[in-house]
């Protein structure tokens, strides 16, 4: 997700994070001259800007892939800042009212993207600026697809997926209850 216009810089942190998220925190198998013209002049830009500004949601993936990021790239500063996910979205957008754009990229849950910066059209397309052919090769992705959490496919990158249900609720009046001697109501 995309939070104001550093193109060059933004597609090296998207572009990276993403394979690192995608590869379980791995460094990108591609070197810069691999990718060609463009990554190589994406690196540069970067390295002449010299820093990342990243929010960021903790968790132990994400972390890891930023600090691949850094690993791969010393000559650039990364600077991370985290919030609990309910503060995450009244200082961004207090930040933008302000017109204070300081992040390059943010890496939060799902909620935050869709309910509030979507919505508030606070977002750039993502797509335009992936450049790793590990990223933009889609047959590498789960269902040989890119997936988007906005209905245009564009703005809010999903480059991570678990299954967790950390709670489960039902309402008591529209769902029954009963009790099976086997998990699930398996047999």
């Amino acid at each position: 997700m995309k939070m104001r216009s550093r193109p060059d810089l933004l597609a090296l942190a998207v572009s990276v994070v993403a394979a690192s998220g995608f590869f379980f925190s791995a460094l990108p198998q591609a070197d810069a001259a691999d990718a060609g013209a463009e990554w190589q002049k994406t690196v540069e830009a970067a390295k002449k800007e010299g820093q990342l500004t990243v929010f960021m949601f903790l968790r132990d993936n994400i972390e890891t892939a930023v600090r691949a990021f850094g690993k791969k790239y010393p000559e650039i500063q990364i600077t991370t800042v985290a919030t609990p996910a309910p503060q995450t979205a009244p200082r961004i957008m207090s930040e933008r009212r302000a017109g204070k754009y300081l992040w390059d990229i943010c890496i939060c849950g799902p909620t935050t993207p869709y309910a509030v910066f979507y919505r508030a059209k606070a977002l750039d397309p993502i797509k335009p600026v992936l450049i790793l052919p590990e990223v933009t090769d889609e047959s590498k992705w789960w269902a040989g697809k890119h997936h988007y959490m906005d209905p245009e496919d564009q703005y809010i990158f999903v480059f991570l997926g678990t299954v967790e249900m950390p709670n489960l609720y039902y309402n008591k009046k529209l769902v029954s209850v009963r009790t099976s001697s086997t998990p699930f109501g398996t047999s």
